[in-house]
């Protein structure tokens, strides 16, 4: 009998279908070990992710995507919306604005 991967809905369900697919049509094939050394982690995890036991992360995907080159999109337009929506939520940085970095002590002090 094979066991349930856990409580998950119907739309995550649909995103990891939609990303072992996309997995399957890649060439060359990633594997697991790299991709556990990719994101820092160990393969369970991996494995977990891809399993459906554990629910796909923005973290997840951008290393999925730096490494292989699928598109976020393809398989999960729900974390490419939270990916962008995260990318424009950054302040803008003026061209000369000042840098903060570390106050000096005045002259006058010594240590």
């Amino acid at each position: 009998m094979k066991k349930c991967p856990g409580h998950i809905w119907l739309w995550e369900e649909d995103e990891y279908i939609a990303l072992r697919e996309a997995l399957n049509k890649h060439d060359p094939l990633v594997s697991i070990a790299q991709m556990a050394i990719f994101l820092g982690t160990d393969e369970a995890t991996i494995s977990a992710y891809l399993t459906g036991r554990l629910s796909l992360d923005a973290n997840f995907a951008l290393m999925l995507e730096a490494l292989t080159g699928i598109l976020v999109k393809t398989y999960s337009p729900r974390l490419a919306q939270e990916i962008s929506r995260f990318n424009g939520a950054r302040p803008k940085r003026k061209k000369n604005a000042t840098s903060f970095s570390r106050r000096q002590p005045p002259e006058s002090y010594s240590l």
